[in-house]
């Protein structure tokens, strides 16, 4: 398994310091207290279907063994056993899978959180008070930040009047200081001590913001390549992501798509007007959002991915449809496959490999040699390798991997930091085929669209 996010040789030391021993209580007193279950909360915002891991060994990892079988549900919570309170707690909130309350779809980094024995809640703050070996009391006099605030659920705070504020700002710091912990788990051990300094940066453009009036709960802070911290907009939620919108959508099911080609939807905050290839109203229907997609006439549509690019959503006949905002009317937009976009590189890709109505999510890695043009492609659980080559007109070509039949991709420039977006063969006008170099995210993906799928 991974470390946590930044070192976990680190946290292991503070966590070992804390809550492992009661031979400095002083108080004398040596009456046995019962264990009773306990209710643990991770937060961002509220972490809905995250991993949660005991760390009895208190080595700072999210050991496989140490995996507990439920995940965070609805409010972030899960119980933990009476004799496992003793030991501190480490989340794996995982791209693809987990999703935070305060955003719309699910996660596309994973991000591990880690808090003491006997902690109730698990965030930024506890994981950054393990990695630099402080008390939350120490850490909040460092950050200047109210103890009582960040030791606890500070989501819920914000609805008491009392420390309403001070509550929105640490929720603003904690959102804003979670991409750092994201973005550090491949960092080196050098960079983990510049979180304290990153986490003050946080905080001056925040008060920045109070000072201009803004809505603390929409500001989210990020560092440029300079290290420049600023303010960046919040992710939406899937209702502001689709609301007032017009999208280009079409089925991955070869079936659905031959049948209803590309249908134009446009949302409003109550309904879905659909229009086929022609511009004739193929139905219109009423719509309910939810945190993770929304309720029509036919069931829940869950939106699995989400991003400015493209949205890709399973419906309740689990049909995996792609949304995007870019015009695809007359097919993608083609850009020229090079070697260097594969030479060296892991990809991972899910499509639907169905030759009827009913989904077969499908999952393959693609490992490309880093010198020659070698490709092995491991599907269920077999591995071949295959010559590949670029074509003239910039294709990507994998000799004899269908079957016998070359396989020929073209890269779109429909494409983000997780995907890039690929049609199959000649014809633009195709279903799409997505690629990353994420494999927790491909793998959560595939996993979810697979089970909604069964």
């Amino acid at each position: 398994m991974k470390k946590i996010g930044l070192l976990a040789a680190s946290v292991a030391l503070a966590l070992t310091g804390c809550g492992g021993s009661d031979s400095n209580s002083g108080s004398g007193n040596t009456a046995q207290v019962e264990a009773t279950d306990a209710v643990i909360k991770a937060i961002d915002g509220y972490l809905v279907d995250a991993e949660v891991y005991v760390d009895r060994n208190k080595n700072g990892i999210a050991d496989s063994g140490e995996k507990l079988s439920a995940l965070t549900d609805a409010k972030g919570e899960v119980t933990i056993s009476a004799a496992d309170t003793q030991f501190p707690v480490i989340i794996r909130a995982i791209a693809g899978k987990t999703y935070d309350t305060d955003k719309g779809g699910r996660l596309t980094q994973t991000v591990e959180m880690t808090a003491e024995a006997g902690s109730k809640v698990v965030t930024p703050f506890t994981t950054l008070a393990a990695i630099e070996n402080l008390s939350l009391p120490e850490l909040a006099s460092k950050l200047n930040l109210p103890e009582e605030v960040i030791s606890g659920d500070y989501v819920a705070s914000k609805a008491d009047t009392d420390v309403a504020q001070e509550a929105k700002k640490a929720h603003a710091v904690a959102r804003s200081l979670t991409l750092e912990l994201g973005s550090t788990i491949s960092e080196s051990q050098g960079e983990s001590d510049k979180l304290i300094t990153k986490s003050n940066d946080i905080i001056t453009v925040v008060d920045t913001a109070i000072n201009n009036g803004d809505e603390l709960d929409d500001v989210l802070i990020s560092f440029d390549d300079s290290g420049s911290a600023s303010q960046i907009p919040m992710p939406p939620t899937v209702k502001e992501h689709f609301t007032g919108k017009t999208f280009y959508s079409v089925s991955t099911n070869e079936s659905y798509f031959k049948r209803e080609g590309l249908v134009t939807a446009t949302f409003t905050d109550t309904e879905v007007h659909d229009l086929d290839d022609n511009g004739k109203v193929i139905k219109e229907w009423p719509i309910t959002y939810t945190t993770n997609g929304f309720k029509g006439g036919d069931g829940l549509d869950e939106v699995i991915y989400m991003s400015d690019a493209f949205t890709m959503v399973v419906t309740s006949d689990n049909d995996m449809i792609f949304y995007t905002e870019t015009n695809i009317d007359n097919g993608f937009t083609a850009q020229a496959a090079t070697e260097t976009m594969f030479k060296g590189k892991t990809l991972y890709h899910l499509w639907d490999d169905s030759s009827n109505s009913k989904a077969r999510p499908t999952f393959v890695t693609l490992k490309f040699d880093a010198t020659e043009n070698v490709v092995n492609v491991t599907e269920d659980g077999e591995t071949r390798q295959q010559d590949w080559s670029i074509s003239d007109a910039g294709q990507m070509i994998i000799k004899g991997v269908m079957d016998g039949d070359d396989w020929v991709i073209q890269p779109t420039t429909l494409i983000n930091d997780d995907f890039t977006v690929f049609y199959e063969g000649t014809s633009n006008e195709s279903i799409p085929y997505f690629f990353t170099d994420n494999q927790d995210l491909a793998v959560s993906l595939y996993d979810e669209w697979y089970s909604l799928a069964q």
